[in-house]
């Protein structure tokens, strides 16, 4: 019987070679994903500043509530003012920890904010800007615009809404 002998596997098969502990050019490309540092900083700088913002809109309504202003769709548009505003910073929030989780670093953060993939991210951006779009929708809503101005704001939002669905929900790598 005669044995063959194969060479021993280096490791490096059909790829290209690697140089040992990956040399300066690939430690410095590797680094370059810290940039992305300063756009979870600047979400979460927005998102602390849109929070601060939504108070802001809140004594506003309490405000309007304590004048004991008679007109009730004043004061339910100064309701969904800051509930929009919260939900915008939401938005901002979710990216911020978001891209620090996929880019950076794990966090330990509630499964509401942990995000694992960019399809993930992109889901609950997806969905919390249609939560924005209905609350812009129902303040138009409660000032009693006219019925054509109504019906185009509401065929937009659906579209744009039911578009964001499809977007959050649309993976075309994915074999089902």
């Amino acid at each position: 019987m005669s044995t063959v002998h194969e060479p021993a596997d280096d490791g490096e098969g059909d790829h290209a070679p690697r140089a040992e502990g990956g040399g300066p050019v690939r430690a410095a490309l590797e680094a370059t994903r810290f940039l992305v540092v300063v756009g979870a900083a600047t979400s979460l700088l927005l998102a602390a500043a849109t929070y601060v913002w939504s108070i802001v809109k809140a004594v506003g309504f309490v405000r309007t509530l304590l004048a004991g202003t008679p007109n009730e769709d004043e004061a339910l548009v100064k309701l969904f003012a800051p509930v929009d505003v919260v939900l915008t910073g939401t938005v901002l929030l979710i990216i911020g920890l978001g891209l620090w989780e996929l880019f950076v670093d794990d966090l330990d953060l509630p499964p509401a904010l942990t995000t694992s993939t960019f399809d993930d991210l992109k889901a609950k951006i997806a969905t919390t800007l249609v939560l924005v779009l209905v609350v812009q929708f129902l303040e138009t809503m409660v000032k009693r615009p006219d019925a054509e101005a109504l019906l185009q704001r509401g065929i937009a939002v659906t579209l744009v809404g039911g578009l964001l669905v499809v977007f959050a929900n649309w993976h075309p790598d994915r074999k089902e």
